[in-house]
């Protein structure tokens, strides 16, 4: 449900335990199920150059148009 985290600490100096700094969420990998009908090799050609990007890409889904996610397809 939650993107991974890193937690900023410090060990005590000279002590036992530590400081707690703060928390980092890092990131997120999750698969979606697409359904197509009649796609055709041109259109599977177009499909393979909108994803293949390197660069980070807005992500919107029809049930939350208000939202965007900022994604990276791998």
């Amino acid at each position: 449900m939650l993107p991974t985290f890193t937690d900023a600490v410090v060990q005590v100096p000279g002590g036992d335990g530590t400081y707690y700094w703060n928390t980092y969420y890092t990131q997120k990998t999750f698969s979606i199920d697409f359904a197509f009908d009649d796609l055709r090799d041109e259109d599977l050609r177009k499909l393979r150059q909108m994803l293949s990007t390197k660069s980070i890409k807005p992500l919107i889904f029809d049930e939350f148009p208000y939202k965007k996610y900022m994604v990276k397809c791998a």
